[in-house]
């Protein structure tokens, strides 16, 4: 029985480590005995108790209940982030030993395997884990669609690390060390941030971080996002209750933020507010807004060539309705304020054989968009994404290229999707009105296999100058090899009415996943 025991007091000498005792808990325990400060952290933690006259009886005899009780007791109140690799050797040991009693005692040894598990993954306080992703692309025609150099391209385009550190109940460390391969920066700190919690649900990130409100609430699905998925250095909070949450937050652009590709801008404020209301389990709206706001305007030339150093804001309202269980309506409409506009006149669009009319002088253009979304679980052989979307002639996005000129890259653009599709198809939103029309299925045959088909058709009015519709369709599977480890081919064909930017291609892709 001494050896159980000490092997008990030995598992959270470390763990439970308190900072100070109460006097002596025990009268017939000297403080000279070995075993007394073992005993007194045990019993300030409530691991164990005496008897009603205050005595422990050392001596005398503990039943293997009497003991399973104590591992029981220990294990609901480890303190994850100070056990070390050897206290946790030593509890799975003694869940193992009393599994009979603990079983009869009404404990369950599964929820305990479970506490187990996680002090496994947050040993020593700190989290590592990560995604590498390689792909291979095979395209017909040589520097065409895709921007495939040659007609052959093999990329590590996505490996990342991240670490976290939970300090206590209140605070939480995020970093991540990356790079997405789309940048000549390098690896760098993608994310560091503290994660901060404050009662009452409320929540603030302080640092470098990323949001994203429209995936959070599911209004997009395998594309980027328009306005959101940012990451910004500066803060954000968020106070959650039953049946929403208010989010807000406020972050500046540096100078030495400023990159070839996705921050051109430089200095410049940024703030936003979104408040996502559920009415119930059927309808949810939420409103929101974002304002980009640069330290210095820069002159807008009339060629509408540079639109990036000027007060940019955008308001929108979603939402959401569930018909029945994975059967839903989405809709959005969103409303911009542009500070400056290009003067009126013909701006060259950069087709290769002529030049389109872009007048482009709306400061307040609109957009829309609505969705029918199907859960696999009501169509039982698929899911289903159909989405319509509508853009006025001077449109922007907030995401990804942020030049915003007469030809602004669009979120249907220069985004892998959730099985690798690409879709460079609406390069000219914003240059003319833009009518979008997607459709995304997804079938998941089993634990290992799935597969995809996607169609996209975009519509410019553009009247007096080039045609530049454009459709692209693309079919794909997935094999999850191990849980761990994920292949994915596709075969994907975009048809431009016209060769203007791109020739009609098509394109091999088979890429691998890797999770750890």
């Amino acid at each position: 029985m001494k050896k159980f025991f000490a092997l008990l007091a030995v598992a959270v000498l470390v763990a439970f480590a308190a900072p100070a005792f109460a006097a002596n808990p025990f009268v017939d325990v000297p403080m000279n005995h070995w075993a007394y400060d073992a005993l007194s952290q045990l019993a300030a933690k409530g691991i164990i108790q005496g008897y009603p006259d205050g005595s422990f009886k050392g001596n005398q005899p503990m039943t293997r209940y009497e003991m399973a009780t104590a591992v029981a007791r220990a294990l609901a109140v480890l303190d994850m982030d100070k056990a070390s690799k050897e206290d946790v050797e030593m509890l799975k040991r003694l869940v193992v030993e009393f599994k009979d009693e603990l079983d009869a005692l009404g404990v369950k040894v599964d929820e305990l395997d479970e506490r187990v598990a996680v002090l496994e993954e947050n040993l020593g306080g700190w989290r590592f884990y990560g995604e590498l992703r390689f792909t291979g692309e095979w395209a017909d025609e040589e520097n065409q669609y895709r921007n495939v150099v040659g007609d052959t391209e093999f990329d590590l385009d996505r490996y990342r690390l991240w670490m976290t550190r939970k300090v206590d109940d209140n605070l939480t460390m995020i970093m991540r060390l990356g790079d997405d391969g789309r940048t000549s920066d390098g690896t760098s700190w993608e994310r560091y941030y503290a994660e901060v919690m404050f009662p009452w649900d409320f929540k603030v990130w302080v640092g470098k971080w990323n949001f994203d409100w429209e995936a959070d609430d599911k209004i997009i699905y395998a594309q980027k996002s328009w306005f959101t998925d940012k990451t910004y250095k500066g803060f954000h909070a968020k106070k959650s209750w039953g049946n929403g949450y208010f989010a807000s937050f406020v972050a500046h652009s540096e100078e030495d933020d400023k990159d070839s590709t996705y921050n051109l801008i430089g200095d410049y404020y940024a703030y936003g507010l979104r408040f996502n209301y559920n009415f119930n389990d059927r309808m949810r709206l939420a409103l929101s807004g974002m304002m980009k706001d640069p330290d210095e305007d820069l002159p807008v030339a009339n060629s509408g060539d540079d639109m990036r150093n000027v007060q940019q804001s955008v308001y929108w309202a979603d939402f959401t309705v569930n018909f029945t269980p994975g059967f839903s309506l989405i809709g959005a409409y969103y409303i911009e304020d542009l500070d400056k506009v290009p003067a009126p006149g013909t701006v060259t669009v950069p087709t290769r054989d002529s030049t389109a009319l872009v007048t482009k002088t709306d400061d307040s253009p609109n957009a829309y968009k609505v969705v029918l979304n199907v859960d696999q679980s009501v169509l039982k052989f698929t899911s289903l994404w159909l989405e319509y979307a509508n853009f006025d002639e001077g449109w922007q996005f907030f995401t990804r290229d942020e030049s915003y000129g007469t030809t602004p890259h669009s979120a249907y653009d220069y985004h892998f999707d959730y099985s690798g599709v690409y879709l460079p198809l609406t390069y000219y939103v914003g240059a003319f009105e833009t009518d979008v029309f997607r459709g995304y299925l997804y079938q998941k045959w089993n634990d290992k296999w799935g597969s995809f088909i996607s169609y996209t058709d975009v519509s410019y009015d553009n009247t007096g100058g080039n045609q530049l519709d454009t459709t692209h369709w693309a079919v794909g599977f997935d094999y999850w090899y191990t849980p761990a480890v994920k292949f994915t081919i596709s075969y994907e064909d975009a048809d431009f009415d016209k060769d203007h930017y791109y020739k009609d291609d098509s394109l091999l892709r088979f890429r691998t996943w890797i999770f750890f």
